[in-house]
């Protein structure tokens, strides 16, 4: 069953032609109004009173599907650019024209609208499906390398606590916070030259106030370019009685 079908076919050769299966625009007209909500397309999926207990194997409130089949073998058409959603904002200056408070380019919410609400599995997930002979379905998860001017303006991830992970210096990841490791813990350089590190810290905590480092622990400093390891040091604080 399809309440709305529309289908739009290019049968004329284009450089820069576009074809749009469906348009749709809501907003102002040139007086302007103040209005609560404006949505450009508004989906939904309703489950509110089935007349007995039922199953639906998928609920899907938007789904978006581009066939790039080639069609025929040796007939391969090319797309330079392909994204399942893609959007843009497109703003002034800020307070020139308009000033946007809280912006997002995708807001996602789960809400409770009966009892306790439940918690779902993940706010993003990826998968890939009947790949083979080595195939990736994605060569990175998440991309940020498109961002044109360099960096964020704090951090590329913030975590639920606060906590920020930033790549805004080229060749460095910097953590706000303390990064704890439930096994092993490796500081690899990749090319001579790059100092590795200049300070590092490193908490052993077993959770309890006793702290206990069991014998058969490993810390091990590897130099594999044979080059100059300087000022290495192991404190521990407070001092501690090293197993002989």
């Amino acid at each position: 069953m399809v309440g709305v079908r529309g289908n739009a076919r290019c049968n004329i050769a284009s450089a820069a032609g576009q074809v749009t299966g469906g348009e749709f625009l809501a907003g102002n007209t040139s007086t302007g109004y103040a209005v609560h909500t404006v949505r450009g397309v508004y989906a939904g999926v309703v489950n509110k009173e089935p007349s007995g207990g039922v199953t639906w194997t998928n609920a899907r409130g938007i789904e978006v599907n581009m066939d790039l089949d080639q069609g025929s073998a040796g007939n391969v058409n090319t797309i330079t650019n392909a994204a399942m959603i893609w959007g843009k904002y497109n703003l002034p200056t800020a307070s020139t024209y308009s000033v946007v408070t809280n912006g997002y380019g995708i807001l996602l919410d789960n809400e409770a609208v009966g009892g306790t609400g439940q918690m779902l599995d993940a706010g993003f997930y990826l998968t890939d499906t009947n790949l083979s002979g080595g195939i990736k379905g994605w060569d990175f998860g998440i991309d940020f390398s498109g961002i044109s001017s360099g960096s964020f303006g704090t951090a590329d991830i913030r975590g639920v606590n606060g906590e920020t992970l930033d790549n805004n210096t080229d060749g460095l990841w910097t953590s706000s916070g303390s990064i704890v490791a439930n096994s092993n813990y490796v500081i690899e350089g990749l090319s001579t030259g790059r100092n590795i590190l200049r300070t590092a810290t490193f908490t052993f905590n077993d959770g309890t106030d006793a702290t206990t480092i069991k014998v058969g622990t490993e810390i091990t400093i590897q130099n594999n370019n044979h080059t100059n390891i300087t000022d290495v040091g192991l404190t521990f604080i407070p001092p501690v009685d090293m197993p002989k």
